[in-house]
């Protein structure tokens, strides 16, 4: 019975765990959209922290022995996996330390970021374009289909630094604005030194023969 109670925890934890790490890398995914920066910087975070937290596994030897004397990390993946095998820890370890830490570097940028720097800056189109993707419908209890296409439409603006990022627009609007168009966006210093945009919480302004003012939900 208690081995049955260990199996249900492990695989309950094991759930909760791969929610938290697929949450926890969208949240890294959103960040960067928001963020001024090189996709090497969040890289190198990535594999940096991992790499050094496997350490705190201690060496296989000590990993696969029958000591108690185990780091807490240890112990951790080993009855997670219900196995000693040190390979499949190492991996567990380096990419739930990678996740975490570069999340965290892109979330103390934007919340320590520098608000009186908070300006407005004109920038340019330099591509409007859409994306498709597919709904999902359920066919059985469980398992899913790919169901009917749907489309996300962008516009690519050049930012400061020769940085390009998408905006994510309405259809509507998508089909109004034109490459070489002008938009405004918001400007801020962040926490770390990384500048972090976002379109306008009000307005948007096309300015490329006459000005149309659309308006876009806060975000």
């Amino acid at each position: 019975m208690g081995t049955k109670k260990n199996n249900v925890g492990r695989s309950i934890l094991a759930g909760v765990l791969l929610l938290a790490l697929m949450v926890a890398t969208g949240g890294i995914m959103g960040m960067y959209q928001l963020t001024l920066i090189h996709i090497a910087i969040p890289i190198v975070i990535f594999i940096a922290a991992g790499s050094l937290s496997i350490a705190l596994l201690g060496s296989p030897s000590t990993f696969r022995s029958a000591d108690t004397d185990k780091s807490l990390f240890c112990r951790f993946w080993r009855w997670i996996f219900d196995s000693d095998s040190y390979a499949l820890s190492a991996v567990a370890q380096f990419i739930s330390a990678g996740v975490i830490v570069t999340l965290l570097f892109f979330l103390i940028n934007f919340f320590a970021r520098d608000k009186e720097s908070l300006h407005s800056q004109k920038v340019r189109i330099e591509r409007v374009y859409r994306e498709k993707h597919y709904h999902t419908r359920r066919v059985g209890r469980r398992s899913y289909a790919r169901g009917e296409p749907y489309y996300e439409h962008y516009i690519e603006v050049a930012l400061p630094n020769n940085r390009r990022k998408p905006i994510h627009v309405s259809a509507d609007d998508s089909r109004r604005l034109h490459k070489g168009d002008s938009v405004n966006v918001t400007l801020e210093k962040g926490g770390l030194g990384f500048t972090i945009f976002r379109k306008n919480s009000t307005d948007f302004y096309k300015t490329k023969k006459r000005k149309s003012r659309y308006r876009y939900e806060k975000i």
